[in-house]
């Protein structure tokens, strides 16, 4: 971000709710940094998506159900809460969405594209399925810039 000057990415993949806050006690343990408080996750994800656009990708053979998981991550990400119906396809689908933030590309020439790379027809159409609400919301005309 610094360096460019241009947002990067940030995808997380899972199939569970976000918890209400980082406790700084987990901080501390796994990362070593040292909080005055917990944090409520709504504030660190605001900070992250400072700098980068973030993206979950629920994935539906995990041990929790859309409707369990899905708002909660659609309240701090938006848009950008993806539902991942084949998890063999999470390369297709962080391909996809970087190309259509970066390029401004449409879906349409993004399943081209990933057709010609080699990437199966039914693969192809698992990805797309989980894109048409984005996409429509996706103002194609600009890149991504700070």
């Amino acid at each position: 971000f610094y360096t460019q000057q241009r947002k990067g990415y940030v995808f997380l993949i899972g199939d569970e709710m976000p918890y209400e806050t980082v406790r700084r006690s987990q901080v501390k343990r796994i990362i070593g940094d040292t909080l005055e408080a917990d944090l409520p996750t709504s504030e660190v994800f605001a900070t992250l998506q400072e700098q980068y656009e973030v993206f979950f990708l629920f994935q539906q053979q995990g041990s929790h159900s859309e409707r369990q998981v899905m708002p909660s991550w659609r309240a701090l990400l938006g848009e950008n809460a993806l539902i991942l119906e084949d998890p063999r396809n999470v390369c297709e689908m962080i391909a996809s969405l970087v190309a259509m933030r970066e390029n401004g590309t449409d879906w349409d020439t993004v399943a081209a594209d990933l057709q010609r790379a080699g990437f199966d027809e039914k693969s192809v159409v698992s990805v797309g399925t989980a894109l048409p609400s984005w996409t429509r919301q996706l103002d194609l005309s600009k890149q991504i810039d700070m």
